[in-house]
């Protein structure tokens, strides 16, 4: 299954970043995808890295095809 994940300052409410992701691992927990998520955004200079708490990161809907990078 594909899955945007989508990561948001609390303060604003502004969308920071939209990832998608190909949800293929059974054992992989909700967090795992977004700790994934969490660093794309860090390594795109989106967030502060020591600030995950001032971020909002959650799933979106599904993602075409063409948009999967993990």
């Amino acid at each position: 299954m594909l899955r945007k994940i989508k990561i948001i300052e609390k303060s604003s409410g502004n969308l920071l970043a939209l990832y998608p992701v190909r949800m293929e691992f059974p054992d992989y927990f909700d967090e795992e995808y977004f700790d994934e998520a969490w660093m794309f955004a860090i390594y795109d200079g989106v967030v502060d890295p020591d600030k995950r708490s001032d971020y909002n990161i959650e799933f979106v809907g599904e993602a075409p095809p063409e948009m999967v990078i993990v």
